[in-house]
C-alpha cells in the first residue's frame, strides 16, 4: 500500500511538472493530483526538492532497467540497437518532463546536495552502460565503421535519441531504422 501511494505521488508530480518548473510546483497541487493529503507527501518525501529529485531518479531507474533487459535479449546487433533505441526514444519523447528534471539537476541547480548529483551521475553512467556494451559488440564484430570507443558511440547515440524528442512537428521524422543505417553506413545489415 505504501509503495502504491509513493508511486501515485511520483506520477502526480511528473504530471504537474509537465507544465511547470520547480519553483512553480506546489505540493498542494501534487497532493490533489495524487488523491492524497499534503501531509501524506511529507511522509514519503522530506520536502518538495526531494520529491522533485525522486521523479528524476525514478525515471533514470526505469529506463536503465528497460535497456538492461533489452540488452540481454538474443538478437542481432542491429535488431538489438533498434529495440533499445526505440525504447529510449519513446521514453525521451513520452516522459519529457523527467528528462527536463534530470537535465536541471545535473546542469543548473547548484543548490542541490552533492550526493544527489552524484547519484544521478551514477544512474546516468549505468543508463549508458547498456548502449556502451552493445556498441562494444559492434566494434568487436567490425560492424561499426568509425575508430572511436564504445563509450563515445554510446554517448553520441544517446544524444541523437534525445534530439529526436525535440524534432520539430512540421518536419517528418526519420525512422530509427534509417538513422541506424545512416550511422552504420555500408556495414548495415538488418540480420547482423
Amino acid at each position: 500500500m505504501a509503495k502504491d501511494k509513493r508511486e501515485a505521488i511520483l506520477k502526480a508530480a511528473e504530471k504537474i511538472i509537465k507544465t511547470k518548473r520547480f519553483h512553480e510546483v506546489k505540493v498542494e497541487d501534487i497532493a490533489t493530483e495524487a488523491g492524497v493529503g499534503k501531509g501524506t507527501i511529507y511522509r514519503y518525501f522530506k520536502d518538495k526538492e526531494e520529491l522533485y529529485l525522486e521523479v528524476a531518479f525514478d525515471g533514470f531507474i526505469y529506463i536503465t532497467e528497460k535497456l538492461n533487459t533489452l540488452s540481454r535479449k538474443e538478437l542481432s546487433f542491429t535488431a538489438k540497437l533498434l529495440e533499445m533505441s526505440t525504447c529510449f526514444e519513446k521514453f525521451a519523447t513520452g516522459r519529457r518532463p523527467v528528462m527536463r528534471v534530470m537535465d536541471e539537476i545535473l546542469n543548473f541547480d547548484k543548490r542541490l546536495a552533492k550526493c544527489y548529483r552524484t547519484r544521478l551521475r551514477e544512474l546516468k553512467r549505468e543508463n549508458r552502460g547498456a548502449f556502451r556494451t552493445l556498441f562494444q559488440q559492434g566494434l568487436d564484430n567490425d560492424i561499426l565503421l568509425l575508430d572511436i570507443t564504445a563509450a563515445q558511440y554510446a554517448e553520441y547515440w544517446i544524444h541523437q535519441l534525445i534530439g529526436l524528442s525535440h524534432f520539430p512537428s512540421d518536419v517528418e521524422r526519420v525512422p530509427l531504422e534509417k538513422l541506424i543505417k545512416l550511422h552504420l553506413g555500408y556495414n548495415y545489415d538488418s540480420n547482423e
